[in-house]
């Protein structure tokens, strides 16, 4: 049978860095301007600079379908309006069928929800795609949607696909490595119980982030941490390796720190090995730079 069906998109822009949202959010929210561009029926939000060194940040969105849409594409910013006060259940005005306000203005609580009513005829397949792009020039933003169109889309996925597997190739890494990889990635990037939990038990002495510099650690980039005192646990290091070239791969910036605690000696087998690795994984060339690899001894913090 034929069906008529109201698809709604949204999400809430932030744009800026977590930090300044989680100092102040609806402080932080008063840099979003909206508008919305008749043209490519893209609804555009704009991050005003706050200092002088920043830069204006864009994101334009849209919701577009091969199907026949009914009407023109309906879009909502106001938070309060489309969700409901005080409401934790589905959003007031897709419960009720409400017609969205396609206001653009100053709002308190900024989201991007936007509609398209369309028709499904009987045995039909049709697409809807939410593209959302994001750049620091606003012409490049909305070409970028203009790139990716509904015909587009699809050879779109099978080139990342291919890149994918090809990238899965070269690194020799499997599905299961790779799930573990992206697990650490988010343990590096965010707050999690793990890191709480580990720094509760971490003697409560300060220094400064200069203190780093002598081992030629900026510090000012995540840091991949691995200590190893016995040549039985080298696996870690030749896995940690592996994980923070795959890291690279996806454009994240880590410095991978390792700590030798063997023993002094004047067979120094440990630190002889984690060279080893490192000459082996052919990343040798990243050793001292910024966001690169650091051997350090802990008989010469």
């Amino acid at each position: 049978t034929e069906q008529t069906l109201e698809v709604v998109s949204y999400f809430e822009p932030i744009l800026s860095k977590k930090e300044q949202d989680y100092a102040h959010q609806a402080f932080n929210n008063l840099f979003l301007v909206y508008e919305y561009d008749e043209k490519s029926g893209a609804l555009i939000v704009k991050r005003k600079k706050r200092g002088t060194n920043d830069r204006e940040v864009y994101l334009a969105t849209k919701l577009s379908t091969n199907a026949e849409q009914i009407g023109e594409t309906e879009y909502e910013i106001d938070k309060e309006k489309f969700i409901g006060r005080g409401n934790l259940e589905v959003p007031k005005m897709i419960k009720q069928s409400l017609p969205f306000s396609k206001n653009v203005g100053l709002v308190t609580e900024p989201i991007v929800a936007m509609k398209n009513i369309v028709k499904v005829l009987p045995e039909e397949t049709v697409f809807v795609d939410l593209i959302i792009s994001v750049e620091n020039d606003r012409e490049q933003c909305v070409q970028n949607l203009e790139k990716y169109q509904i015909s587009n889309i699809e050879r779109t996925f099978e080139i990342s696909k291919a890149r994918c597997e090809a990238e899965s190739r070269y690194l020799n890494v499997k599905g299961k490595e790779i799930e573990l990889y992206q697990k650490m990635l988010s343990y590096i990037l965010f707050d999690n119980p793990l890191k709480s939990k580990w720094l509760k038990n971490v003697p409560k002495e300060k220094y400064s982030q200069c203190e780093l510099w002598k081992y030629g650690i900026s510090g000012d980039i995540p840091i991949i941490l691995v200590r190893i005192k016995d040549l039985n646990d080298s696996y870690v290091v030749k896995e940690v390796l592996k994980a923070y070239e795959f890291i690279r791969t996806k454009n994240f910036e880590t410095e991978l720190v390792i700590i030798d605690e063997e023993k002094h000696s004047y067979e120094n087998y440990v630190r002889e090995e984690i060279e080893g690795l490192i000459l082996n994984s052919q990343m040798a060339y990243l050793k001292n730079i910024r966001g690169g690899i650091f051997e350090v001894s802990k008989n010469e913090i």
